[in-house]
């Protein structure tokens, strides 16, 4: 029994992410390199208040580093975790806390996935939740020239596409019983209209990778890889494959975790694995005042 980690992806950044971090010089130098990986500056630790911030080539490297930078202050005093997952770019997190990758070169590495999934843009793009259960969701996804691409659950999918294809999908879904929520993104992830950004991906993966020293599970194959072709493999497939977040959170809890604790911005993670397992305790470093406020929260649940 013990702990899992979930690193956040996208949606939730926002100008004050950094702004309640510890004063410690390994943070320190975490934030100074997702900044200039994204090409942003802190004025007195807030970045811009502005979209800036949702763009794809500045929020990847934004939300990799603010993980990682909380993640050298939680480890030093959380109990051993039994596995890692991420969401989206959430894993390029996740497989540096498994020690698959320092923290540096990951948040080089976010920025490096950012910028080729921007490459294969060839129209415009975005992604949206649907909250219900629609039976026929897939079908009318192919109809429409769009995918499912996250599967959260059985009542919470994601679907990507093109922008005019999503408008048509989320009209004929309007006698469907399920709401819909735009997500501020403008690239579709986990379809194959990312299937340009793999091969450099896989390049980049082979030169930085080392094997991983703890579990990290792959929210694309709910799996966990351990030698670095695996590894790289997994990474690389769920830039154009959907995730199956649902499955690999099951799959994670069968190894025996049986406490979460979600690392980032907001708190979307935590929320989802209580709707899956309402018997396991979770929370988000997010819901807490501070770091050690989570941190005594982790160890009272452990």
């Amino acid at each position: 029994m013990g702990i899992g980690i979930m690193f956040s992806g996208q949606g939730t950044q926002h100008p004050e992410m950094f702004a309640g971090l510890p004063d410690d010089d390994t943070v320190a130098s975490l934030v100074r390199e997702a900044c200039d990986a994204a090409g942003l500056s802190l004025q007195d630790r807030h970045l811009p208040d502005d979209a800036c911030i949702f763009d794809n080539r500045c929020a990847q490297p934004l939300i990799v580093g603010h993980a990682l930078a909380c993640w050298a202050v939680l480890r030093e005093s959380l109990p051993s975790p039994s596995a890692f997952v991420g969401y989206s770019v959430g894993e390029v997190s996740a497989i540096s806390a498994a020690g698959a990758l320092p923290a540096e070169a990951a948040i080089r590495l976010a920025a490096v996935r950012a910028e080729l999934m921007e490459e294969a843009v060839d129209v415009p793009q975005s992604m949206f939740a649907v909250r219900g259960r629609v039976s026929d969701l897939d079908a009318l996804c192919r109809d429409h020239g769009a995918w499912v691409s996250i599967d959260n659950g059985p009542e919470h999918q994601v679907i990507s596409g093109p922008v005019t294809n999503l408008a048509a999908l989320k009209y004929a879904l309007q006698d469907r019983p399920a709401s819909v929520r735009d997500i501020d993104v403008t690239v579709a992830s986990h379809c194959p209209l990312m299937e340009a950004a793999l091969p450099p991906f896989r390049v980049a993966l082979d030169a930085a990778l080392e094997r991983p020293a703890r579990r990290f599970v792959s929210a694309w194959s709910g799996k966990a890889p351990r030698d670095i072709p695996a590894l790289a493999e997994a990474l690389t497939a769920q830039i154009s494959a959907p995730l199956r977040w649902s499955y690999t959170m099951q799959a994670v809890r069968e190894r025996g975790v049986n406490v979460w604790l979600e690392v980032g911005c907001g708190n979307a993670l935590a929320r989802i694995a209580t709707e899956l397992s309402p018997d396991v305790p979770a929370r988000s470093i997010a819901d807490f005042r501070s770091l050690d406020e989570a941190i005594a929260w982790a160890q009272r649940h452990d």
